[in-house]
């Protein structure tokens, strides 16, 4: 499992604590990953709290993951605990109007 990444899952929910610079050297995994596990899953929550920087790999990250999940009837993701570096990359991007932000 990749250090930057922690993943709890509890019935149709999966909880990812994101930790660190989610950069072009660990985008890929971190999706491939997540990807592995989501069958059977509806809810994905994600914390952003240990996160300082995020490429646009990353964001890519985000866009697979959200796609996924909305091929799924009643399927949601969230994004908690944002930082404000992270968030700007976010309001540039466009990301706050596609993206679950709490």
């Amino acid at each position: 499992m990749e250090e930057n990444l922690n993943i709890v899952i509890n019935g149709e929910n999966m909880n990812i604590s994101l930790k660190g610079r989610i950069g072009a050297l660990v985008a890929d995994s971190i999706t491939q990953e997540v990807l592995e596990k989501l069958e059977g899953i509806k809810h994905v929550y994600i914390d952003f709290k240990n996160v300082d920087y995020i490429s646009s790999t990353g964001l890519r990250f985000l866009l697979v993951v959200q796609n996924e999940i909305n091929d799924i009837d009643g399927g949601t993701m969230e994004l908690s605990s944002v930082p404000e570096v992270v968030m700007n990359v976010f309001e540039a991007t466009g990301f706050t109007s596609i993206l679950n932000i709490k």
